[in-house]
Protein backbone atom coordinates (compact mmCIF):
# COMPACT_ATOMS: atom_id res chain seq x y z
CA UNK A 1 0.00 0.00 0.00
CA UNK A 2 1.55 3.62 -0.90
CA UNK A 3 2.61 5.66 1.78
CA UNK A 4 1.02 8.97 2.93
CA UNK A 5 3.96 10.74 1.01
CA UNK A 6 3.73 9.57 -2.01
CA UNK A 7 0.12 9.78 -2.36
CA UNK A 8 0.34 13.99 -1.32
CA UNK A 9 2.91 14.18 -3.91
CA UNK A 10 0.39 12.34 -6.69
CA UNK A 11 -2.49 14.54 -5.62
CA UNK A 12 -0.37 17.60 -5.96
CA UNK A 13 1.14 17.36 -8.76
CA UNK A 14 -1.94 16.28 -10.76
CA UNK A 15 -3.38 19.98 -9.18
CA UNK A 16 -0.47 21.74 -10.47
CA UNK A 17 -0.67 20.35 -13.75
CA UNK A 18 -4.82 20.96 -14.19
CA UNK A 19 -4.93 24.24 -12.28
CA UNK A 20 -1.61 26.20 -13.51
CA UNK A 21 -2.55 26.35 -17.66
CA UNK A 22 -5.74 28.23 -17.09
CA UNK A 23 -4.25 30.61 -14.13
CA UNK A 24 -1.51 31.64 -16.15
CA UNK A 25 -4.03 32.14 -19.44
CA UNK A 26 -5.83 34.51 -17.16
CA UNK A 27 -2.89 35.72 -16.06
CA UNK A 28 -1.80 36.38 -19.93
CA UNK A 29 -5.34 37.50 -21.19
CA UNK A 30 -5.93 39.86 -18.07
CA UNK A 31 -2.99 41.58 -19.65
CA UNK A 32 -3.86 42.01 -23.05
CA UNK A 33 -7.46 43.33 -22.41
CA UNK A 34 -5.94 45.96 -20.86
CA UNK A 35 -2.86 46.35 -23.47
CA UNK A 36 -0.53 45.57 -21.17
CA UNK A 37 2.56 43.77 -22.68
CA UNK A 38 3.94 40.19 -21.66
CA UNK A 39 7.50 40.90 -21.30
CA UNK A 40 7.79 44.49 -19.96
CA UNK A 41 10.38 46.81 -21.01
CA UNK A 42 11.88 49.81 -19.60
CA UNK A 43 10.22 52.52 -21.14
CA UNK A 44 12.17 54.64 -23.50
CA UNK A 45 13.85 57.87 -22.32
CA UNK A 46 13.33 56.47 -18.35
CA UNK A 47 15.36 59.19 -16.61
CA UNK A 48 14.75 56.42 -13.69
CA UNK A 49 14.80 52.44 -14.05
CA UNK A 50 15.50 49.47 -12.25
CA UNK A 51 14.76 46.36 -12.62
CA UNK A 52 14.98 44.72 -9.70
CA UNK A 53 13.78 46.19 -6.74
CA UNK A 54 11.43 44.71 -4.07
CA UNK A 55 8.00 45.67 -3.11
CA UNK A 56 5.30 45.44 -0.87
CA UNK A 57 1.49 46.77 -1.38
CA UNK A 58 0.50 47.59 2.47
CA UNK A 59 -3.06 45.72 2.91
CA UNK A 60 -3.33 43.26 0.54
CA UNK A 61 -2.27 39.37 1.52
CA UNK A 62 -0.36 38.74 -1.70
CA UNK A 63 1.59 41.96 -2.19
CA UNK A 64 4.97 41.11 -1.90
CA UNK A 65 7.75 41.04 -5.14
CA UNK A 66 11.73 40.44 -4.04
CA UNK A 67 14.04 41.70 -6.76
CA UNK A 68 11.57 41.59 -9.39
CA UNK A 69 10.11 44.90 -10.11
CA UNK A 70 10.76 47.34 -12.90
CA UNK A 71 10.08 50.65 -11.40
CA UNK A 72 10.45 53.23 -13.69
CA UNK A 73 9.81 57.01 -14.15
CA UNK A 74 9.38 58.04 -17.61
CA UNK A 75 8.38 62.27 -18.49
CA UNK A 76 5.46 62.38 -16.33
CA UNK A 77 5.02 58.68 -15.30
CA UNK A 78 5.61 56.17 -12.35
CA UNK A 79 5.87 52.76 -13.89
CA UNK A 80 5.51 49.81 -11.34
CA UNK A 81 4.90 46.35 -12.33
CA UNK A 82 6.92 43.04 -12.15
CA UNK A 83 9.47 41.74 -14.87
CA UNK A 84 8.95 38.90 -16.98
CA UNK A 85 7.97 35.98 -15.55
CA UNK A 86 7.19 36.92 -12.55
CA UNK A 87 4.25 38.92 -13.85
CA UNK A 88 2.48 36.22 -14.87
CA UNK A 89 2.43 34.44 -11.27
CA UNK A 90 -1.36 36.80 -10.71
CA UNK A 91 -3.73 38.59 -13.11
CA UNK A 92 -3.12 41.93 -13.46
CA UNK A 93 -3.57 43.89 -10.55
CA UNK A 94 -4.07 41.21 -7.82
CA UNK A 95 -0.97 42.29 -5.75
CA UNK A 96 -1.23 45.63 -5.65
CA UNK A 97 2.19 46.17 -7.38
CA UNK A 98 1.09 47.49 -10.73
CA UNK A 99 0.93 51.00 -11.67
CA UNK A 100 1.46 53.66 -14.36
CA UNK A 101 0.48 56.73 -12.89
CA UNK A 102 1.23 60.63 -13.31
CA UNK A 103 4.08 61.19 -10.65
CA UNK A 104 2.68 64.11 -9.62
CA UNK A 105 -0.24 62.29 -8.12
CA UNK A 106 2.27 59.95 -5.74
CA UNK A 107 3.30 61.16 -2.11
CA UNK A 108 6.45 59.91 -0.15
CA UNK A 109 5.18 59.17 2.99
CA UNK A 110 8.92 58.30 4.07
CA UNK A 111 12.17 56.76 3.98
CA UNK A 112 14.54 54.61 5.96
CA UNK A 113 17.45 52.77 5.57
CA UNK A 114 17.52 49.53 7.22
CA UNK A 115 20.02 46.59 7.23
CA UNK A 116 18.34 45.11 4.10
CA UNK A 117 18.74 48.25 1.97
CA UNK A 118 16.78 51.53 1.61
CA UNK A 119 13.17 51.61 1.25
CA UNK A 120 10.72 54.94 0.30
CA UNK A 121 7.30 54.71 1.03
CA UNK A 122 4.89 56.26 -1.33
CA UNK A 123 1.11 56.57 -1.39
CA UNK A 124 -0.25 55.33 -4.79
CA UNK A 125 -4.10 57.15 -5.59
CA UNK A 126 -6.95 54.86 -6.54
CA UNK A 127 -9.97 56.20 -8.48
CA UNK A 128 -12.75 54.91 -6.17
CA UNK A 129 -10.78 53.45 -3.26
CA UNK A 130 -8.20 54.71 -0.51
CA UNK A 131 -5.07 55.60 -1.62
CA UNK A 132 -2.36 52.28 -1.69
CA UNK A 133 0.80 52.47 0.33
CA UNK A 134 3.66 50.95 -1.38
CA UNK A 135 7.05 50.14 0.27
CA UNK A 136 9.89 49.83 -2.32
CA UNK A 137 13.58 48.88 -1.81
CA UNK A 138 15.47 50.05 -4.08
CA UNK A 139 19.27 50.17 -4.85
CA UNK A 140 19.27 53.96 -5.45
CA UNK A 141 16.75 55.33 -3.33
CA UNK A 142 17.89 59.48 -3.79
CA UNK A 143 17.99 59.02 -7.59
CA UNK A 144 14.03 58.08 -7.70
CA UNK A 145 13.55 61.01 -4.86
CA UNK A 146 15.15 63.13 -6.84
CA UNK A 147 13.33 62.42 -10.66
CA UNK A 148 10.31 61.58 -8.71
CA UNK A 149 10.67 64.89 -7.26
CA UNK A 150 11.61 66.64 -10.69
CA UNK A 151 15.54 67.67 -9.38
CA UNK A 152 17.44 65.21 -11.86
CA UNK A 153 19.60 66.32 -14.61
CA UNK A 154 18.04 63.44 -16.83
CA UNK A 155 19.05 59.85 -17.62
Amino acid sequence: MADFEDVFLAVWLAGMLLTWPPWIWFSINSRRTRGEPLVPRPPTGAAFCELRASGRAHGTLLGRASNCLMVAIAGDELWITPTFPFNLVAPYGLMGLEYRIPKRTVTVVETSDSLFGPTVVIDIPRPNAPSRRVALKLTDRKAFLATLNGTASGP
